[in-house]
């Protein structure tokens, strides 16, 4: 028997456009939807820096892990170092570098990495290794944002890599290489092109601590100057005799000099 084919219905114009909204409807409303989980995600993030710029970094921690699912990936990476930050001003050091490490991670996959948020991230590594007294993991992090800075000209953030640089030297008894990163942060306070903060005492202070170990190691000394410092165990502070400061002061110019 032959089968006749189906004879079907013309659709009225009205009848179409409801079947097209009725397949859009979904499509639209999961956008949507996607659209208003989204904006939450920012809205929580937005939040939770509000919370870290007040000091309350452990509330902005929950904060950021509600934003961090929602989140673009160039956001996603500023929220785990921001997480990494708050964790760090709450002294938990070792979350801090975790999160500093996933941050870098996503920052460095980037072609066009911000060096500056690089910079300040290594910073806060080596100030976490340095807190939990890992000196030789705190150089190194150190370092990697002192390079970072030299190119950059940050000038403030440089003398303060010279003078963590040059300090941990110093506990090493590496008097060279303390006395080099000290002399550059020196140099750099002296210079029209420096407006911040530390001033120039606080590094001659660190000097004058090298100058003393570079006076203590050395065996073909009388050891004659022993009462001529001293050191506030408060503040650090170091206290020289006139004589004693000449001789420092003699000193620092052949080091300025080189």
């Amino acid at each position: 028997m032959e089968i006749e084919p189906v004879k079907t219905k013309k659709l009225s114009k009205g009848k179409k456009a409801a079947i097209i909204m009725a397949i859009l409807l979904p499509i639209v409303a999961s956008v949507a939807f996607f659209f208003i989980w989204d904006s939450w995600g920012v809205s929580d993030y937005n939040h939770a820096l509000q919370l870290a710029q007040q000091k309350q970094y452990a509330e902005s921690l929950e904060f950021f892990e509600r934003a961090k699912p929602r989140l673009s990936e160039r956001t996603l990476a500023d929220a785990i170092y921001s997480m990494g930050f708050a964790h760090m001003k709450l002294e938990n050091f070792e979350e801090a570098i975790a999160y500093f490490m996933e941050a870098e991670k996503m920052y460095l996959s980037r072609s066009d990495t911000d060096q500056e948020r690089l910079a300040l991230l290594y910073k806060y590594v080596a100030i976490s290794h340095g807190q939990m007294a890992d000196l030789d993991e705190a150089l190194v992090w150190h370092v990697k944002s002192m390079k970072i800075w030299e190119t950059l000209l940050d000038m403030e953030e440089l003398v303060f890599a010279y003078i963590q640089v040059g300090n941990i030297y110093a506990i090493q008894e590496k008097h060279e290489e303390a006395t080099e990163h000290l002399v550059k942060a020196y140099r750099v306070c002296k210079s029209e092109l420096y407006k911040g903060y530390p001033d120039t005492e606080m590094i001659l202070n660190s000097l004058r601590g090298v100058y003393m170990q570079i006076l203590i190691n050395d065996e073909s000394n009388d050891k004659n100057y022993l009462n001529d410092f001293s050191v506030n165990e408060t503040n650090g502070q170091f206290w020289f005799s006139e004589k004693l400061e000449k001789d420092f002061d003699e000193w620092l110019a052949v080091q300025l000099a080189e």
